[in-house]
């Protein structure tokens, strides 16, 4: 769960390191992804960030698979296991954007993959140089 002040925050935080890192974001939503949390990404990364949104209903191919396969970096909501797991299945490196609330079996999760070096917390990613 992000309340949306937190959210607005990430995201700040987000699109400064992008473009202090030479970073260009592409975002998506999941299915999950409420409108208002899509017109807080979207005002918050204009220009050269592209921010999408797909659904089923699209006549249009879903543009996540794309997206994965050319991102040098994964950023992903730390309240999803199958985000997770998919973005680790690619073998880049994963940045997890910390929500509110997590059940304790999803923290237990994260937490063994930040420990272990699989992910990192995009707010300990802000203090490294690209």
């Amino acid at each position: 769960e992000f309340l949306d002040k937190e959210l607005a925050k990430q995201f700040a935080s987000l699109r400064l390191w992008c473009d202090n890192n030479k970073h260009n974001l592409i975002g998506v939503n999941s299915r999950r992804t409420s409108n208002e949390q899509m017109r807080l990404m979207s005002r918050c990364f204009g220009s050269p960030h592209m921010i999408t949104s797909w659904h089923p209903s699209h006549s249009e191919p879903n543009p996540y698979l794309a997206i994965l396969s050319v991102a040098n970096i994964l950023v992903v909501s730390a309240d999803s296991v199958g985000m997770i797991s998919e973005a680790l299945s690619l073998g880049k490196p994963l940045l997890l954007l910390r929500p509110s609330k997590l059940s304790a079996k999803l923290n237990r999760f994260v937490e063994e993959l930040v420990n272990k070096k699989h992910a990192l917390w995009f707010s300990e990613a802000l203090t490294m140089d690209d």
